[in-house]
């Protein structure tokens, strides 16, 4: 998924902007930089953009889930109302919607379209229906209000993290690594777990070769028992027939 372009009207201190992304060719970088003064208004287009982002995975995970809305402070001063337009390209097709927010006792001189983000989220939910294995995009937002407020060393509550779980918090304003912490000591758990398994399977290996060792070894008995009866049996057989020789 490429983001082409995103729109912005009324909103911050932008009447009307439109910012064009570059396409992602195979060669080409990888990556997107906003280079600008303080308050010209890049963590205005950042936020923007994960706003209208947001309601991907809230229609991925429900068909009438709801991403983040327009904060009413960020409407341009003297306007009644604003609205972000994001375009993006998915397997080669396009998408497109809006987002609209208008003042408190405002008119609203926008609207808000999400069909193109509902055909999209439509897709996904397919694709992880017939394989709940399908890849899904990566969306994060590292603002400056992220924080490490804790490490947790124990997992005190029981969390799902499957693909859509990878969401949560994901595109919040302020964020912290708790989560990721959990899934990380998870994971670990995990690995303890196999490995843990993994002696356990070659100690029971080893004492099956060592019960096919003691086998061989009792067998080599029996043979040596029964060589044994067979030497003093035909010692008794020679025995005799010296008695009935010296007789």
């Amino acid at each position: 998924m490429q983001v082409k372009s995103i729109t912005l009207h009324n909103i911050g201190q932008f009447k009307e902007l439109t910012i064009p992304l570059a396409p992602l060719t195979e060669n080409a970088p990888k990556v997107a930089v906003f280079i600008g003064n303080n308050g010209s208004g890049k963590t205005t287009v950042l936020k923007s953009l994960v706003t209208a982002l947001s309601w991907l995975p809230a229609r991925i995970r429900s068909e009438r889930g709801r991403g983040l809305d327009i904060p009413e402070e960020v409407i341009m001063n003297g306007r009644s109302s604003g609205m972000v337009v994001l375009s993006i390209e998915n397997t080669k097709k396009s998408f497109t919607w809006q987002l609209s927010k208008a003042q408190k006792g405002r008119k609203n001189q926008f609207s808000t379209d999400l069909k193109d983000i509902n055909e999209l989220a439509d897709i996904h939910r397919t694709n992880l229906t017939e394989n709940e294995q399908a890849d899904l995009p990566i969306l994060a937002f590292y603002p400056v209000e992220r924080s490490v407020l804790d490490i947790p060393l124990k997992i005190r509550e029981k969390h799902s993290f499957e693909q859509l779980n990878g969401y949560d918090n994901a595109l919040e304003m302020g964020v912290d690594f708790r989560r990721f912490f959990e899934w990380f000591r998870e994971r670990e758990d995990i690995e303890n777990e196999e490995n843990a398994f993994s002696e356990i399977g070659q100690i029971i290996n080893g004492l099956g070769e060592l019960d096919s060792n003691m086998d061989s070894l009792f067998n080599a008995f029996d043979k040596m028992a029964s060589l044994r009866k067979s030497i003093e049996k035909k010692r008794e057989t020679r025995l005799l027939k010296l008695k009935m020789i010296m007789n």
